[in-house]
């Protein structure tokens, strides 16, 4: 898989539906044959109506390999996983939702010290999970003020 990126939907090609441009000018492109088509399309649709940032891993020519749904928000702490050394559970204000982040894979101490940082600062973050494992797969700081999406 090519480099993640993480950002807002600032320009959607409305009649395709399958082009889109981040907030950093990267331009991306749906593959039309993925099983995965339909869904990121509905995906995109709504994270361009909502001003919602997604999470995006493409390959070199910009075709969409991976896209999630990303979310701002606030941490409130870091708690330990019960017999999972290699977790932490992250308390996110707003939600009874408590995402984890595995510690064992390249990278993951980077984001654990942006989650520990938003925690005792208080600065947002923009947070991909995957949804079905509730693990956090990027943590990046959010912006002061979110890119104009129309």
């Amino acid at each position: 898989m090519g480099p993640a990126r993480m950002g807002w939907v600032v320009s959607l090609d409305a009649d395709a539906g399958d082009v889109f441009t981040l907030d950093d000018g990267t331009v991306c492109r749906l593959d039309r044959e993925s099983g995965w088509f339909d869904f990121w399309a509905r995906l995109l649709a709504k994270s361009w109506e909502y001003a919602w940032p997604v999470y995006v891993r493409s390959d070199a020519a910009g075709r969409v390999e991976l896209l999630l749904h990303a979310s701002v928000n606030t941490v409130e702490c870091l708690l330990p996983d019960p017999g999972t050394p290699d977790r932490v559970r992250v308390r996110l204000a707003g939600t009874d939702a408590v995402p984890v982040l595995r510690l064992d894979e390249p990278g993951r101490d980077v984001l654990a010290r942006r989650l520990e940082e938003a925690a005792a600062t208080g600065r947002s973050v923009v947070i991909a999970q995957d949804a079905l494992a509730s693990e956090i797969v990027d943590v990046r700081f959010a912006p002061d003020v979110p890119p104009s999406t129309s």
